[in-house]
C-alpha cells in the first residue's frame, strides 16, 4: 500500500496543477475576448466553464493562481511555472539535477503551490 498510494496522490497533485493551469489560461484567454477551444465532456475544465462564470469570477482566479505563485520561493515557482505552465521543454531540468532530486523538489513545490493555492479560496 506505501509506495503505491503515494505515488497515486503525487499523480492526483500533479494532474490538480495541471489543470490549475489549464483553467488560468482558459480564464485569461476568456478576458482577452479570445474563444478556447472546444472541450469534450470529460474534459475537467468542461464543468469549470459551464458554470457562466461573469469576467469578475475569471479575473478572481487569475489573481488567485498569481497570489499563490507570489508567495512560492525561487525553486519551487521555476519548477511549477516550467512543469506546468510553461512546459514547452521537458527535460528543462536535466543540467541541473538528478532524476531523484528533481522529482523531489517537483514534489514539494506542487504540495507548496496546492497549499497556497487551495488557501485562498
Amino acid at each position: 500500500m506505501g509506495r503505491n498510494s503515494i505515488t497515486r496522490n503525487t499523480l492526483a497533485k500533479r494532474k490538480e496543477v495541471s489543470i490549475i493551469a489549464k483553467r488560468f489560461f482558459i480564464c485569461y484567454r476568456l478576458l482577452k475576448g479570445e474563444k478556447v477551444p472546444s472541450l469534450r465532456c470529460d474534459d475537467a475544465n468542461f464543468g469549470f466553464l459551464d458554470q457562466q462564470y461573469s469576467p469578475l469570477k475569471y479575473r478572481q482566479y487569475i489573481k488567485r493562481v498569481e497570489e499563490a505563485f507570489a508567495q512560492l520561493d525561487a525553486v519551487d515557482k521555476m519548477f511549477i511555472n516550467n512543469e506546468f505552465f510553461y512546459s514547452d521543454y521537458p527535460y528543462w531540468w536535466q543540467e541541473y539535477y538528478s532524476s531523484s532530486t528533481f522529482y523531489r523538489i517537483k514534489e514539494k513545490a506542487v504540495d507548496n503551490f496546492l497549499r497556497l493555492f487551495n488557501n485562498g479560496k
